[in-house]
């Protein structure tokens, strides 16, 4: 089992490695959900 803290550690360098990719993903996503929801008003 992995100690806790490493653990931790590699979430953190996971998020941030790949936040910038998760937060434009995010965008599009928020950006198709709203023009459906224009569309279907």
């Amino acid at each position: 089992m992995f100690p806790l803290d490493a653990l931790i550690g590699a979430h953190y360098a996971i998020k941030a490695q790949h936040q910038r990719a998760a937060h434009h993903l995010n965008d599009s996503l928020t950006d198709s959900l709203n023009n459906y929801l224009k569309g279907n008003a």
